[in-house]
């Protein structure tokens, strides 16, 4: 799973500006011969529209649908390849809607808002035959994740203008913030941050990042901000009260307030679906979590599934493994686990989720390190769980193929590095037995795949 990438460092800007209106940067691209009328042909991997002019030159665009006749003005090539922009939509196509955000054709963060639900899941099967390559009739789609108000975890960012603290996210390519008071992807109990943030926030940031995540206990936050020159020490008990935070920390510059709860339960790691054991898993704001519930049970029934059709698993060493999510599923199954993740206070929370197991007969060693680093050799029987971030698991894969473990269940959120990864093991003998695509984030190009494979 993606891990918390580093906070970013940009300059305030101002409100509600579109972007595409501010004087072009260096880096940025230039119009570039007359417009022409196209046809868009599909989506690509990262969500652009892919356009093939007459002369053979394949274009991508921002806000295309499969079908739309446009009106393109070329901007030139960027990493080698050929970009437009859209002038006009000269017919639409019939999977063109209406996007549900006012700030959709300017925000980061949902690229297909515009997209139907039928081409955008079209679209992502197509990709995971893709990476799947000769296996890919096996495969198979959950798309239970609802289209709008599933997102449980945020990152959000402040800037500051002559109008005050604003929160939003980063424009579409850009480092500029489009500030918004409402997302209709996030849980509606964290989007109530979003009008709060500036308020509250307001005597004491000057520009920062929100990290936030709803769990059973409520919704908690981590703020790590640069301060407003000449603020007051806050409160944050009364911060927390005003932004509805069942937890706060609020980093400001070198000094650290917190109140209330540092951790918060997924609640369907204690669901009916979370598995016998039912062992609860406990997250913190600026680490990692599934960003949806239901995309979450998805991910573990299809592991679940793997393990019951597995059967007897005589040793487990799990890579990437998070807070637990998936290791504790193992509880119960297994005589041993072998945790391995890199991050220390992840690794932490693990720990302390699977300390329950050693009383349902699993051995539990937890690791804090880099997997490729910390393998044992594998025995006979074993089974290797991989649930990597979007770099893949390139080392861990090439190490299977000397270690040669029978089983391997892969979840993956990067169609284009799984492929990678499957080559490597398909050329050592790994034959795939199930695949399952999980639409985890809808009106986004990403998705999410559980693959098990078994050595031939």
């Amino acid at each position: 799973m993606p891990r918390r990438p580093p906070p970013r460092s940009s300059k305030p800007a101002p409100r509600g500006r579109d972007p595409r209106e501010l004087r072009p940067q260096p880096h940025e691209l230039r119009p570039s011969g007359a417009p022409l009328e196209v046809t868009v042909a599909a989506l690509g991997g990262l969500g652009d529209a892919v356009v093939r002019l007459d002369d053979g030159r394949v274009v991508l665009l921002p806000e295309g649908v499969p079908g739309d006749r446009l009106r393109i003005q070329l901007m030139g090539t960027h990493r080698g390849v050929a970009r437009g922009r859209v002038l006009q939509v000269v017919v639409p196509s019939v999977d063109r809607v209406d996007p549900a955000c006012p700030v959709a054709s300017r925000c980061g963060g949902c690229t297909w808002q515009h997209v139907s639900l039928r081409v955008q899941r079209t679209t992502k099967l197509d990709a995971a035959r893709r990476a799947l390559g000769p296996d890919a009739a096996e495969l198979r789609m959950d798309d239970r994740v609802p289209d709008l108000a599933h997102r449980r975890r945020v990152r959000l960012h402040l800037r500051r203008d002559p109008g005050g603290l604003h929160a939003g996210f980063m424009a579409k390519g850009s480092e500029l913030l489009v500030a918004t008071d409402a997302c209709p992807v996030l849980e509606p109990v964290l989007a109530a941050l979003l009008p709060r943030l500036g308020p509250v926030l307001e005597r004491f940031v000057d520009q920062g990042e929100v990290h936030a995540v709803l769990g059973i206990e409520g919704v908690i936050a981590a703020v790590f901000a640069k301060p407003k020159g000449g603020a007051e020490t806050p409160d944050p008990a009364r911060l927390a009260d005003a932004l509805g935070l069942a937890g706060l920390r609020l980093q400001l510059g070198s000094n650290t307030f917190r109140h209330g709860l540092d951790e918060v339960t997924l609640p369907e790691t204690l669901s009916a679906e979370a598995g016998e054991a039912g062992l609860p898993v406990r997250v913190d704001a600026a680490g990692f979590a599934q960003a949806t519930v239901t995309g979450n049970q998805a991910i573990r029934q299809a592991v679940q599934l793997a393990l019951d059709e597995i059967g007897n698993i005589p040793r487990c060493q799990e890579f990437y493994a998070g807070s637990g999510n998936l290791g504790v599923l193992l509880a119960g199954r297994t005589p041993e686990l072998r945790v391995v993740e890199w991050d220390q206070a992840a690794a932490d929370r693990a720990r302390r989720a699977l300390l329950p197991a050693q009383a349902l007969g699993t051995r539990v060693t937890v690791l804090c390190g880099d997997a490729a680093e910390l393998i044992e050799p594998a025995e006979s029987g074993e089974l290797w769980l991989l649930d990597p971030g979007r770099p893949g698991a390139l080392e861990v894969c090439k190490a299977a193929v000397i270690e040669r473990p029978l089983h391997l269940v892969y979840v993956s959120c990067a169609l284009d590095t799984l492929a990678r990864d499957l080559k490597v093991l398909r050329a050592a003998g790994y034959v795939q037995q199930t695949a399952v695509l999980i639409d985890t984030f809808p009106h986004t190009p990403h998705a999410e795949m559980v693959v098990r494979l078994l050595l031939s």
